[in-house]
């Protein structure tokens, strides 16, 4: 049929035509023009709630990969066609958005000409950011085409619910803002007010935005909370530290490999109770010694523990963050996503009490493993065990597969 007698179709048919399709099929309505793409926003906000999607590059080995990202959902256990969206071609996705008003938004960065922008897939709109051009660059000759070109790598990111203000870790675990739409450049925050109880130095490792401010944590556990409505913006940290050591299996050595342990820490928002949860993720890469010092063999998540910080009388969270067994029927996401959590009893089918993660390393890191991408399961934290993500295996994909929300 002619596109501009699609468009003439009368909307009271196209809203019934589309509460009779697939999730998926009104998301490829919606690309056919603007009518349709107003009709499909109304049919998704119809549906029932969804579980988080992965999106991923959909083939590496594709001349189109730069534009085209496939979808998992959990909720169906489908892998979906790949989309198309030009707005990311030669672009690197360095994080999701899932709070509130900024929900479903990504960031993107490009090197070549230092531009970073946030993209909303399902909406298909573009919003300018500052360049990167104050924030600390390095080379990685391991990991673009360009050995010479200096870039610079997002770590993690948080938003605003109004979506003004953005936070974001790079590669030197170091914090820095803007307000969208006023700063030209990138203000970097340098000043962290530490209690004695803290002594060592302070590496960011996560940052969130929860009940309109912005939380952080350090590696080694510690929570703190930006204050940027200041002349000399800071972070106060306002807990103890809960990691012991930053690289507990490093000893692990045989005849023909070593183990490196690469630790992440995460910061987790449960906004039914305003408790944060602080997740510390243990991952060991196996590198067999007589071959390439950049060719890891194998990386994977051993697991998980997750320690609560709550509230106390006074408003406060409190100093010292205890260890909690078990999730209940909370399930959280990590990964290169700002973190989510969701009750599983909201989703029929769905088990809680669990951990699904992603592999994160690479962003963070100064190469790129030969196997993409492959560091993907899920953690029961009852019985401490890692399961694969996926039913079956597909292709390792060479970008950061992202939790982000889904249309709605």
């Amino acid at each position: 049929m002619d596109k501009r007698r699609l468009v003439e179709l009368d909307q009271d048919l196209l809203y019934w035509i589309l509460s009779h399709c697939s999730l998926r099929d009104c998301i490829r309505m919606g690309a056919v023009c603007k009518s349709f793409l107003l009709v499909s926003r109304w049919s998704t906000r119809t549906r029932p709630p969804q579980l988080p999607w992965l999106m991923m590059v959909s083939n590496p080995k594709s001349t189109s990969a730069e534009e085209a990202r496939s979808f998992f959902s959990l909720s169906d256990q489908t892998m979906y066609d790949a989309i198309k969206f030009p707005e990311m071609c030669g672009k690197r996705c360095c994080g999701s958005f899932n709070n509130a008003r900024a929900c479903g938004w990504l960031m993107t960065t490009d090197d070549k000409n230092r531009k970073m922008r946030l993209f909303h897939p399902w909406r298909r709109i573009q919003l300018q950011l500052p360049t990167h051009s104050n924030l600390p660059r390095r080379r990685y000759p391991f990991d673009c085409d360009d050995p010479y070109l200096e870039v610079v790598k997002i770590r993690t990111a948080a938003m605003s619910d109004d979506s003004k203000v953005v936070v974001v870790i790079h590669d030197t675990a170091t914090l820095a803002f803007c307000r969208r739409g006023v700063d030209k450049l990138w203000t970097r925050v340098i000043r962290t007010k530490v209690n004695e109880v803290n002594r060592r130095g302070v590496v960011f490792d996560d940052v969130i935005y929860h009940n309109g401010q912005f939380y952080t944590v350090t590696m080694y556990g510690c929570v703190g909370v930006l204050r940027i409505n200041t002349a000399n913006p800071y972070v106060e940290i306002l807990s103890e530290e809960v990691r012991v050591t930053v690289n507990p299996y490093v000893e692990i050595l045989t005849k023909d490999s070593k183990v490196d342990s690469y630790p992440r820490t995460y910061l987790v928002a449960d906004s039914t109770s305003d408790r944060l949860f602080i997740c510390l993720r243990n991952s060991l890469s196996i590198q067999e010694v007589e071959r390439d010092p950049y060719d890891y063999d194998s990386r994977r998540t051993l697991g998980f523990k997750v320690y609560e910080l709550g509230w106390v009388e006074n408003g406060e969270y409190k100093k010292k963050p205890t260890e909690v067994e078990s999730l209940g029927d909370r399930v959280i996401f990590l990964g290169q996503n700002s973190s989510m959590l969701v009750m599983a009893s909201q989703f029929p089918g769905f088990k809680g009490n669990r951990i699904y993660f992603t592999d994160d390393f690479m962003e963070a890191s100064s190469f790129k493993s030969p196997l993409g991408c492959v560091d993907l399961g899920i953690f029961d934290m009852e019985d401490k065990t890692v399961e694969p993500l996926f039913s079956k295996r597909f292709h390792p994909t060479f970008s950061p597969p992202i939790w982000i929300a889904p249309p709605l």
